[in-house]
């Protein structure tokens, strides 16, 4: 594979090299994740990088990073909070300064366990990372991640590599099932991995209605209500710990990511929120399944009372300027979208199955 130029590169790096920052540079978004399918599909002898590839690498990932953040969400010109503790209507660089964060050694790790280790392989080949991870080091893991589902190896993802990684957790709850960490939401609610947050607000969110499809698509009903669990006790249970500590804000993306799966009327109706497998099975058993739909819709009704308690803070009150940010996000829900989710609630509710009535409410 041929690696393209950078500006650190003033002769070509060995050809071992080369294959390493290739793969970096998908991870990073620079090349089409199909284009390393056979580097993260054969087993590799390990790399050790020279000084020139190791600049290389570093440009990689440095600039990588920002793009991460921008096309993730911080393009989008947004009224949020600024890193003066103010609100202010802009892009994400024009509300925050560029925050003080470090590339860590757990992303070179990773990226050598994915180089060295078949991710067509059993995952648990890509042994678990035993650092701590930065906050470039969560959005690089998340990027990871990302590329080995788009290199059609989403069973990498299981690998323990990326159990550490708290995005991971919440963009792929299918395949990282570990419960939450008590106390790891804390961490999140300022600062640069707050930022974060604002610049990955457009991807988390299209990994939630993913989640979501990948429920409805599920082969097997175990299949389906493992999903289900993962994405309550992953994705939703984080954003509902963020509400809860009073950053609303950053939960968003939850909201975003479930405007689509109930932008028009057609969406109240069960068969749309059906599981496929669900077809022929008794009664009982595809009502069970309807109920896989609840946490996420519940958890955007949840979005009511922030809405409500924002609304409620006056001019001269302290909060004002972050309510009316949280009532400007949320203006198309108040107006349309809690009604729909609540019909939607309402319709599959009304199943009644061989021992009375599906569950949920809103």
């Amino acid at each position: 594979m041929t690696v393209l130029a950078s500006r650190h590169e003033t002769s070509p790096v060995l050809p071992a090299e080369a294959d390493f920052l290739s793969l970096a540079r998908a991870v990073m978004g620079f090349a089409p994740a199909g284009a390393v399918g056979p580097l993260l599909a054969e087993r590799r002898q390990p790399v050790e990088l020279g000084d020139r590839a190791t600049a290389v690498l570093r440009d990689i990932l440095a600039r990588g990073l920002v793009r991460a953040l921008i096309r993730g969400g911080g393009h989008a010109i947004r009224r949020a909070g600024t890193t003066d503790a103010r609100t202010r209507r802009g892009r994400i660089w024009e509300r925050h300064a560029p925050p003080r964060t470090t590339i860590g050694r757990a992303s070179l790790t990773l990226l050598r366990r994915l180089y060295v280790a078949s991710a067509l392989d059993d995952p648990s080949r890509i042994e678990a990372i035993d650092v701590e991870l930065t906050d470039a080091d969560e959005v690089i893991f998340l990027l990871a991640a990302a590329c080995c589902a788009a290199a059609g190896m989403r069973r990498a993802v299981r690998a323990p590599a990326f159990e550490r990684s708290l995005l991971v957790r919440i963009a792929f709850p299918e395949a990282q099932r570990l419960p939450l960490a008590a106390g790891s939401v804390a961490a999140w609610l300022s600062g640069p991995r707050a930022i974060v947050l604002e610049g990955l607000r457009d991807r988390l969110a299209q990994h939630v209605t993913r989640a979501e499809r990948m429920r409805r698509g599920a082969t097997t009903p175990e299949e389906a209500i493992a999903i289900e669990a993962s994405i309550t006790a992953g994705t939703l249970a984080f954003g509902r710990a963020i509400v809860e500590a009073g950053r609303p804000d950053l939960a968003l993306f939850l909201l975003d990511g479930a405007r689509p799966l109930i932008v028009d009327r057609a969406s109240a109706s069960p068969d749309v929120w059906s599981v496929s497998c669900a077809r022929g099975r008794p009664l009982s058993e595809r009502s069970r399944l309807l109920q896989g739909a609840f946490p996420l819709l519940e958890t955007v009704l949840s979005f009511r009372s922030v809405l409500a308690r924002a609304r409620a803070v006056g001019f001269v009150d302290d909060g004002h300027d972050e309510a009316q940010a949280i009532i400007e996000a949320l203006e198309w829900w108040g107006e349309t979208g809690f009604d729909r989710a609540g019909a939607v609630v309402r319709a599959l509710s009304s199943i009644p199955s061989e021992s009375g009535i599906v569950g949920g409410g809103a």
